[in-house]
């Protein structure tokens, strides 16, 4: 192994050279990123069914902690829904 390695010793790489000849936009990064993940996804089943499943377990989760948020059934027993002279009058 080492003879395999020993012709390498002596090359020397800076790899700001390479960062400062390249640049791409935000946009052709994650478009990049984005079809690489998806062209993953269509190959590998089981990480699609992982990843469907996660979304929909979350989702129901995030529902079901803002589910019916703004009703309030019991207040309306002491207040009317809409300000009224005749609500303002029994405070």
């Amino acid at each position: 192994m080492l003879t395999h390695t020993a012709k390498y010793r002596q090359i020397e790489t800076n790899f700001e050279d390479f960062q400062d000849m390249r640049s791409s936009s935000f946009f052709t990064q994650f478009w990049e990123i984005f079809v690489r993940n998806l062209k993953y996804l269509t190959r590998n089943r089981k990480a699609f069914a992982a990843v469907a499943a996660n979304s929909l377990i979350i989702s129901l989760m995030v529902l079901s902690v803002f589910w019916k948020i703004g009703t309030f059934p019991d207040l309306y027993q002491y207040i009317t829904p809409f300000p009224t002279d005749e609500g303002i009058k029994e405070l």
